[in-house]
């Protein structure tokens, strides 16, 4: 298996599915205001204040963990 963590535009397919996931998994533990869906803007990942990544197992952006 071959795992890569690459810079990734805010706005992608993978990265939109992941924000989602996880604020689906916060859904029942935190209000609206306090997850990231609703509230996390491109500005503090925008070049030079910070870089979204995503890890990749052979290419498949990693969304959960399965055991």
């Amino acid at each position: 298996m071959q795992l890569t963590v690459t810079p990734e535009p805010f706005d992608s397919d993978d990265a939109r599915r992941l924000i989602g996931a996880l604020d689906e998994h916060f859904a029942g533990l935190y209000p609206p205001e306090q997850r990231f869906g609703p509230n996390l803007r491109p500005e503090p990942v925008v070049q030079g204040r910070g870089t979204f990544v995503i890890a990749r197992a052979d290419g498949l952006a990693i969304f959960e963990k399965r055991i």
